[in-house]
This record gives C-alpha cells, structure tokens and sequence, in this order.
C-alpha cells in the first residue's frame, strides 16, 4: 500500500456536504479535473478509502485545487517503473 503524504487542514479547503449520488472518484474529478485524484479528498478526510466511507450528508474537507497541484500531488509517492 503506498504512503500517502498527511494533508493538514488549511484556511482555503472547501466544505462540501456529501449528496445522495456522490462518488470519491467524481468528486475528485469535479474539484480537480482527474478522478484519480480520489486518494486526496480520502486522506484529507481520513477515510479508510471505502466507497461506502462517503455518507449522505456529512461534512467533508476538500482540498483547494491550487494546493492540490502545486503541493500534495508534489509530496506524493512518486509509482516505481515496472510495478
């Protein structure tokens, strides 16, 4: 399992209530353009990265999009060629 880096609480995160429909992935591919990126929003949230972890209506931290792509994914384990 890789080592994700810690994604601390910071003043430009957007709160976002969880709809009905929402999916982790979706999420990730509407606040950063790339559903991949999952992997962010269930850290930040210290979700055990389980669809069924996103509940109606709770309350979430979703990282800002600028610190997203010019700090976390830059801290982020980088995928060993050949793995």
């Amino acid at each position: 399992m890789p080592e994700y880096p810690k994604i601390s609480e910071a003043s430009d995160d957007i709160i976002y209530q969880v709809q009905q429909e929402d999916r982790i992935d979706l999420l990730a591919n509407d606040f950063y353009g790339n559903g991949e990126l999952w992997w962010i929003i269930a850290v930040a949230n210290n979700l055990s990265l389980l669809p069924s972890d996103l509940k109606p209506f709770a309350t979430i931290r979703i990282p800002s999009n600028k610190r997203v792509f010019t700090k976390i994914i830059k801290d982020a384990p980088k995928k060993r060629e050949g793995r």
